[in-house]
């Protein structure tokens, strides 16, 4: 998760796991790999949702890696063990700033470079002040986007963007609005056309860690909680659901890739042969069915290409 200071980082970690910790009608909760893990999740979402003031950032010291376990459990109630991944947590600070001690940014650069996937966090406040030509949006463009883009650019693993604070952005601005400008900054859109152009999608996701009507924008530029209203997170779990059918796609292609440089001297394959062509040679055809059932279970609208609408963009 690429995002500068103030963008969320660890609200949305605190709340996507209150939202995924008890098995609902996803099908699947997680399980965080110690016990004052969760104890520290759980007090960060209890100051977020009861607290006076907001949960305090990450200091730059630190810099933790979380491991999920995502797990079924069956309607007879054993519980299985279906994938597991890691989250790291540190302060945004790292990503923009100048550090005196640059130990812990050369460890945060190779944690980065080691992803097997990344999301970019874009501030919805900010994206807000930028739409409407504050000094603090186009800052923020400036500096701390281009940051993101800089580190994205270099990693052929799968990116995603993810617009954080919705509950600020919507009523103002629509997803439609919001994607329009990000295209008209110019390293933005050379990326995702990049990644279009090697057939790879960018998803534009919206997603609020506390959910709408739960604090207030203020005149000043704070959110102040109302304190009549529990946290009700929106579309939290969606960069999961997300990144898993592309993390198979990316799997199943450096199988095939090895396959391939071990049977070149068996096996002639066609140059201009599509990914789809080419898994079924190498493992049938039912491994696109199998993806494809994956992606079904991500809502119905937004399952086609080029498509907007409240949910979720593609780019490609």
């Amino acid at each position: 998760m690429l995002g500068p200071r103030g963008s969320g980082k660890t609200v949305f970690l605190a709340s996507m796991y209150k939202k995924l910790s008890t098995q609902g009608k996803l099908g699947f909760f997680l399980e965080v790999d110690s016990a004052e893990k969760r104890k520290r999740l759980k007090n960060v979402y209890t100051e977020l949702a009861l607290g006076e003031k907001w949960p305090k950032g990450t200091q730059v010291a630190e810099l933790s890696e979380w491991i999920f376990t995502c797990k079924v459990q069956t309607p007879d109630l054993p519980i299985y063990s279906a994938c597991n991944f890691a989250y790291l947590d540190y302060a945004g600070g790292l990503l923009t700033d100048e550090q005196e001690d640059s130990n812990i940014g050369i460890e945060l650069e190779e944690k980065i470079k080691d992803a097997d996937a990344l999301i970019g966090l874009l501030d919805g406040q900010r994206l807000c002040e930028l739409i409407r030509g504050e000094s603090s949006g186009v800052r923020w463009s400036i500096n701390d986007l281009t940051n993101i883009l800089d580190i994205m650019q270099t990693s052929e693993k799968p990116i995603h963007f993810i617009v954080s604070k919705w509950d600020v952005v919507e009523g103002n601005y629509s997803l439609e609005e919001i994607k329009k400008r990000l295209l008209e900054i110019e390293e933005f859109r050379n990326v995702v056309e990049t990644r279009n152009q090697a057939g790879t999608p960018v998803r534009l996701i919206p997603v609020s860690s506390v959910g709408m009507g739960f604090a207030v924008l203020q005149p000043d530029g704070r959110m102040e909680k109302k304190v009549e209203i529990l946290p009700q997170p929106y579309q939290i779990e969606m960069p999961l659901a997300c990144i898993l059918p592309d993390m198979i796609k990316v799997k199943l292609e450096e199988l095939m890739k090895t396959r391939e440089q071990e049977e070149r001297q068996i096996v002639k394959v066609q140059a201009n042969l599509s990914f789809w062509d080419k898994l079924t040679k190498f493992i049938g055809g039912t491994s696109k069915a199998i993806i494809e059932s994956v992606q079904e279970l991500l809502p119905k609208k937004i399952s086609v290409c080029n498509r907007f609408n409240r949910r979720f963009y593609w780019f490609y």
